[in-house]
């Protein structure tokens, strides 16, 4: 009767220690890989919205018939940039995302590292473009847009979105030389 009581304590103590051990060196690297993934996916999402919105002024200036005027209010974040293709009509995002533990991302991104995959060298480049409605008198954007320039994160700052009798569309990034 003895052993047996005598294995239960062993058995437990053994259980313990493991749970203490995966509580204490375990959970803290999940904890800061997820964060910094979830960062990740927040910094891409939000890129893309401020490109997605930008997209949809420029849209609306487009559909509507004679002069319009629209300012939207766009936030990027730090290490994204937004710039405008002209010539194919694009607003184009872009986003580096940090390389942890050698993970993939799930959007198609370009790998900036040294050599191969190692633990927390290099990073991913993300970039993305949102379509425009074609433009019968043309696009233009601030020079610090144009393709391939981008303007670059973090910030907050005002849009303007011109669409003159002609046709031409321009956005304005009010006070950018």
């Amino acid at each position: 009767m003895n052993n047996r009581a005598q294995v239960s304590i062993e058995f437990i103590i053994i259980i313990v220690i493991s749970l203490i051990y995966i509580n204490t060196v375990t959970n803290p690297l999940l904890i800061t890989t997820s964060t910094a993934a979830a960062q990740d996916v927040k910094k891409v999402g939000d890129a893309k919205i401020a490109a997605q919105t930008l997209a949809n002024a420029v849209n609306s200036a487009v559909a509507n018939s004679g002069e319009s005027r629209k300012t939207v209010q766009l936030f990027l974040p730090a290490e994204t940039g937004l710039s405008c293709d002209m010539a194919n009509q694009e607003i184009d995002y872009s986003a580096t995302i940090a390389n942890l533990y050698c993970r993939q991302p799930a959007v198609t991104c370009a790998y900036s590292g040294a050599g191969a995959c190692t633990t927390g060298v290099g990073s991913f480049q993300c970039v993305g473009s949102v379509k425009l409605i074609a433009s019968s008198g043309g696009l233009t954007c601030p020079a610090a847009m144009a393709s391939p320039a981008e303007i670059e994160g973090p910030f907050y700052k005002d849009f303007t979105v011109t669409k003159n009798n002609a046709g031409a569309i321009a956005v304005e990034l009010p006070g950018a030389t």
